[in-house]
């Protein structure tokens, strides 16, 4: 028999007796004794790191508003406010940011990041629709990855927000493509990576008004074929880039020969000519995965790193101005990192909360990143 006992809520009452010795019952200045408080999280003394940890984990992993929050406390007893929620979670959001700024170092410190952005919805003008910020996020796929984070800007799409983010970075960076990675290609440094499954989406879709578009996607299934033997059989990094560089690089050659072949028979605007010219501006970035075992053949992961925001995204809506979306960024880093790193988030959560303070240095506060932490 599997049976299931609801969640419980109780109020925790702590006194602290102010006491003082017998013996000075008529000093002038008698030694006045009392155990400390207990630490607070966000103020007021008045809620625990264990509901903090559910009401953030029910938001941002499990896509449940506040509102909807509140009325499964409701049937618990427990009457709050949608916006003393709201106030709480925010609040949490403040007491993680020191660490927030030390998961960007670390996970930039891996030297190999994929980067992919997100439209947010912003309802901060009253009465019109709403506008749109970018979500930016740098993920760390290096052999010993410390986890993703999360960037929001109010509305620039543009190539200041990885210029800005990635000053000082060396090494490789992954994306789908999009223009304003151009400009690393010139950056000492900095290797750039394309993703074989955009260019392999587009040749699928191709395949609705021209067949021969299934040539490449022949052609690309190979290369995945490969892919799979090689992590089933547990080959080294060494072992990968071998067999990569005596089978996938053929392949690869063959396809660019063949794509520029087809695309002489092909309408300039039709929607292989598109497939084709996509793949053949990306191919020098395409081909660099076969130089190192630790690449990766696309950027899948930073991709499947949205799916939490964008599922969020269409249940609670919009945030209601920039300052929301920053704090969800924040949330977002952590709970996608322990997604990523097989780490529970409540107990993280619960963990961090009860365990940060503002005093902390770097070091400790690195201690308390997803990366270290132990389920």
């Amino acid at each position: 028999m599997l049976h299931l006992e609801p969640q419980r809520l109780w109020v925790e009452k702590t006194i602290t007796p102010i006491l003082r010795l017998k013996s000075d019952k008529n000093a002038p200045s008698p030694r006045i004794i009392q155990a400390p408080r207990p630490h607070c999280i966000i103020g007021g003394g008045h809620v625990g790191a264990d509901l903090l940890a559910t009401l953030i984990d029910n938001k941002f992993n499990h896509h449940l508003p506040e509102y909807r929050q509140v009325k499964m406390f409701a049937r618990l007893g427990l009457n709050l406010p949608t916006s003393t929620v709201n106030d709480w979670i925010h609040a949490a959001a403040n007491v993680l940011y020191p660490l927030y700024e030390n998961q960007r170092e670390a996970v930039l410190s891996g030297g190999y990041v994929q980067i992919d952005e997100v439209p947010w919805n912003i309802a901060d003008r009253k009465g019109q629709a709403c506008r749109k910020g970018y979500a930016w996020q740098f993920r760390d796929v290096s052999p010993h990855p410390k986890g993703t984070w999360f960037y929001y800007h109010k509305g620039s799409r543009a190539g200041e927000i990885p210029r800005t983010q990635l000053r000082g970075y060396r090494g490789t960076i992954q994306n789908d493509g999009y223009k304003v990675y151009n400009e690393f290609e010139n950056v000492p440094g900095i290797t750039v990576l394309a993703c074989m499954a955009h260019i392999r989406r587009k040749f699928v879709d191709a395949q609705k008004s021209n067949p021969l578009a299934g040539e490449a996607v022949k052609y690309i299934a190979t290369l995945y074929t490969l892919e799979e033997n090689l992590k089933a059989a547990g080959a080294t990094s060494e072992e990968i880039r071998a067999e990569r560089q005596r089978l996938a690089m053929p392949l690869l050659e063959g396809l660019e020969v063949w794509m520029r072949t087809a695309l002489q028979t092909c309408t300039p605007k039709e929607p292989l000519a598109v497939a084709i010219k996509y793949a053949l501006a990306l191919w020098p970035r395409v081909k660099r995965y076969t130089e190192n075992g630790d690449y990766l053949i696309d950027s899948n992961p930073v991709e499947q790193g949205q799916r939490p925001s964008v599922l969020g995204r269409k249940n609670y809506l919009f945030s209601q101005n920039d300052r929301g979306a920053e704090d969800n960024a924040i949330f977002y880093t952590f709970i996608v990192s322990c997604e990523n790193l097989g780490v529970n988030p409540i107990k993280w959560l619960k963990h961090t909360l009860q365990c940060i303070r503002t005093d902390m240095d770097d070091h400790d506060l690195s201690l308390l990143l997803p990366y270290n932490f132990k389920n």
